[in-house]
């Protein structure tokens, strides 16, 4: 059997809850989630930088994080 593998994009990031978000991503089985901020001024709700981060610390349990350059905006000035 060949090996798929498979990205989840999450751009633009908005609030979310925590324990579905991470459920959700670990029944896809990513190879790597990659994960950015509004950068079209859209106006979304944002979730707090300690959510952000705990997000990303659990979903490197089970996959690669690439955190889009854009990300910095919401997890470096909060």
């Amino acid at each position: 059997m060949k090996k798929i593998n498979f990205l989840i994009t999450i751009e633009p990031l908005h609030d979310f809850d925590f324990d579905e978000m991470v459920r959700l991503i670990k029944l896809c089985h990513p190879n790597q989630v990659n994960i950015g901020a509004d950068s079209g001024n859209n106006n979304l709700p944002e979730p707090s930088k300690e959510k952000i981060l705990a997000l990303i610390d659990e979903l490197q349990k089970f996959t690669v994080i690439d955190k889009k350059h854009n990300l910095g905006r919401l997890i470096n000035n909060n």
